[in-house]
């Protein structure tokens, strides 16, 4: 075997036991999957519930499997995420989001990019609609597109720690930090009905754990740009904006 191959478990639990440096570097992650669904398509769980979630999973595996876990939105296995959505696309297109920004690998079900919906397997196989163009929600499609684009230009989109800096239940808004030696991104979902103001700090020196071996760097935070708008926010310290109704944000600081 090729050893600089990517080896990846289909293990629906925890990987631990596959995990251990000489089995899989990865497995497909439906612990993320499963928050996702509750927070995203479903909203049963808070804010703080679906963190804590995502971070149970974090604090079982080292470092260097998180970086490359499967994360997943569905798979042939399971029903297409619009569907259990009930057809809801703005959550499809937060949760894309979400994934494609949050630390590991992610995987696009095929399909899902433009909202192809499909119940219980063997509805979840339906044949991709090429030429029918009337069946693509381009909208979606041009949000994975952007973002997974945006992913590979941005160091901390890939492989920056990651740091919650508002957990609102109350207004079901979270916003989290992604940071790689002097570049940092922020993330921020709002699940309301209604636009949220946030101001946020932006910690210019961090204090995270030892064990992480990431370049963690003084940062000058100058300009904040947001990815959607193109809205500049000068000296973001803090960083203060609203957020619309059933939407999402990304701010680069470089």
């Amino acid at each position: 075997m090729d050893p600089q191959a990517y080896s990846v478990g289909e293990i629906w639990g925890d990987g631990s036991p596959w995990l251990g440096g000489d089995e899989f570097d990865a497995v497909m992650n439906y612990r993320f999957r499963d928050a996702s669904i509750e927070f995203f398509a479903n909203s049963n769980i808070k804010p703080s519930d679906f963190l804590d979630r995502l971070g149970g999973y974090l604090a079982d595996y080292a470092q260097p499997v998180n970086e490359v876990k499967l994360n997943l939105l569905g798979s042939h296995d399971t029903p297409r995420f619009l569907t259990i959505a009930k057809g809801e696309d703005w959550r499809s297109r937060l949760a894309m989001i979400w994934m494609l920004t949050w630390p590991g690998s992610p995987c696009i079900y095929y399909g899902d990019e433009i909202g192809m919906e499909g119940g219980k397997d063997p509805d979840c196989r339906r044949a991709f609609p090429w030429g029918k163009d009337d069946e693509w929600n381009r909208e979606l499609f041009k949000t994975v597109r952007y973002i997974s684009g945006l992913r590979l230009k941005n160091q901390s989109l890939m492989l920056g720690t990651v740091r919650p800096l508002l957990i609102d239940d109350a207004n079901k808004v979270l916003v989290v930090e992604r940071r790689y030696g002097d570049e940092i991104s922020v993330v921020a979902v709002n699940m309301s009905n209604s636009v949220q103001s946030v101001s946020v700090k932006l910690l210019v020196e961090n204090d995270f754990a030892p064990a992480d071996t990431r370049p963690i760097a003084k940062t000058s935070l100058g300009r904040a740009t947001e990815v959607f708008s193109g809205e500049r926010i000068y000296n973001p310290d803090p960083l203060e904006f609203e957020i619309p109704a059933r939407d999402a944000m990304i701010f680069i600081m470089k």
